[in-house]
């Protein structure tokens, strides 16, 4: 974001959308982790489309307000700590949600000690508006729990399907997803039996 002009709100983003009516291309979101949510406001927030989240962690609501904020043809870049990619509960009802409707076109599986304030492992989820006819559509999972520099190149990984291939990946339909219960973690998809010993 360095040299783009800025127009900044402080607000409680979760309590209150400033901004009901804004619509981005280009979503990026790193929020607080296992925030806990206000009751009444998880039950009539008009951008929880796809389930309320639960009281003990807003990660799914963030998910859900990035998506509530998309334009037609937009893209989401959310950043999660893993286990909202296989809680189950309101959690694992509002992903099989997201993964019904293809609102999850990726999910970067991403090593532990990239941010400052913990070492946790971490996901980003590539979100976009529902899609009126998902049955076709896929999710793309990539592995990049054992990469050095994954900020360097994730990318690459997400524009072009040549630069994947120095990464684990898989390509899964959404009816496969959501049959495996909607978990979300790229190595529960991504085939290692290739890998050389050694490299292991």
């Amino acid at each position: 974001l360095h040299d783009v002009h800025l127009e900044l709100t402080q607000t409680d983003v979760l309590a209150e959308d400033v901004d009901p009516s804004l619509l981005a291309d280009t979503i990026i979101l790193e929020p607080p982790f296992g925030l806990r949510l206000d009751a009444s406001r998880r039950l009539t927030d008009a951008r929880f489309d796809f389930g309320p989240p639960p009281r003990s962690s807003a990660d799914t609501a963030w998910l859900q307000h990035a998506i509530a904020h998309l334009a037609g043809n937009g893209r989401a870049y959310v950043l999660s700590p893993t286990g909202t990619l296989v809680r189950r509960g309101e959690e694992g009802r509002i992903r099989a949600e997201l993964v019904k409707h293809a609102c999850v076109e990726a999910i970067v599986g991403l090593p532990g000690k990239l941010l400052p304030h913990t070492s946790i492992p971490l996901a980003l989820w590539v979100l976009r508006r529902p899609i009126r006819e998902p049955a076709a559509e896929r999710v793309l999972f990539i592995d990049a729990s054992e990469s050095r520099t994954p900020e360097l190149h994730v990318a690459r990984w997400l524009n072009d399907e040549r630069a994947r291939q120095d990464v684990p990946r898989a390509d899964v339909a959404i009816a496969d997803v959501l049959a495996a219960d909607s978990v979300l973690t790229p190595n529960r998809w991504v085939d290692r039996t290739e890998r050389e010993p050694g490299d292991v």
